[in-house]
């Protein structure tokens, strides 16, 4: 495989910005797309909002988690994670119960009628993950991987 080593930018003048070349700009359009993808396979069918299903999916990842997890790993601000929380109980996909250690803290899992969803909906987004990645080599998806993390772990050291 053929790898471009490409330059280090180092020209911070407003004069040779280009928007479309911005790294935050790329991502967050590649996001909008990607989003939009992926939300077709359970808005729809399912009523299940973007930031319902990053719940939905972490919880089901897991056995049994807080809602500061949940923020946490689901890369999501906690009165959004609340929201979501309120309406997944609502429509009985998430059942709550009192931590031993710290009863202000509440265990989330999914009941029955959640997990059936979780179940049928991560299929459908893997569906879609293929698609996306169509036409990507392995090496190519596990090179996206690495850059992907090593942005992360800089952008975790800018803010």
């Amino acid at each position: 495989m053929h790898h471009r080593q490409s330059k280090q930018r180092t020209n911070t003048s407003a004069d040779n910005f280009q928007l479309e070349r911005f790294l935050p700009y790329q991502i967050r359009c590649l996001y909008t797309e990607i989003a939009g993808a992926v939300s077709a396979a359970y808005e729809k069918k399912h009523g299940i909002s973007p930031v319902e299903w990053r719940v939905l999916a972490t919880i089901g990842s897991h056995d049994s988690v807080t809602s500061a997890f949940i923020a946490v790993h689901a890369s999501t601000d906690k009165v959004a994670v609340s929201r979501a929380l309120v309406k997944l109980r609502e429509n009985g996909c998430v059942k709550a119960s009192e931590e031993q250690s710290d009863r202000r803290q509440k265990n989330l899992s999914l009941t029955p009628k959640g997990q059936k969803i979780y179940r049928e909906i991560v299929p459908e987004v893997l569906k879609v993950e293929q698609s996306l990645l169509s036409g990507v080599s392995v090496d190519d998806q596990e090179v996206m991987v690495r850059v992907i993390d090593q942005i992360t772990i800089n952008a975790g050291k800018v803010k």
